[in-house]
């Protein structure tokens, strides 16, 4: 938690306290949300733009092969199923069997939407 919310909520204290009457209790809280308010505050993270610039490249050129990949195991499952119902209606042999998904058990959309809600590393 931030030390401006702590602040924030030792002086409710406080205001509380003085409601109540308790006027050493107030100033206790008042001291230390005096005390929380001053702490320095943790500098911002620096942002290397450069590296997550390279980073969103190198995660849309994933996208990009992936949704490729997808496209074209899609099209090859048509043509298989239309060969190996061909193939029955016809008592011939099967087609050689169809390459794996590339998105494994996940659909095509659900692998694609794995990549893309992918956490972004940071060099």
């Amino acid at each position: 938690m931030s030390a401006n919310r702590d602040a924030e909520r030792a002086h409710k204290h406080a205001a509380a306290a003085v409601r109540r009457g308790d006027l050493a209790t107030a100033e206790r809280w008042s001291k230390t949300a005096e005390r929380l308010a001053a702490m320095p505050r943790p500098a911002e993270e620096a942002v290397d733009y450069e590296a997550l610039r390279a980073e969103l490249r190198r995660r849309l050129a994933l996208f990009s092969e992936a949704a490729e990949d997808v496209e074209r195991w899609e099209t090859e499952k048509a043509t298989y199923e239309a060969n190996f119902f061909a193939a029955l209606a016809n008592n011939l042999d099967p087609p050689e069997p169809l390459r794996d998904n590339p998105g494994g058990a996940l659909s095509g959309e659900e692998y694609l939407a794995a990549i893309a809600s992918a956490p972004v590393r940071r060099a």
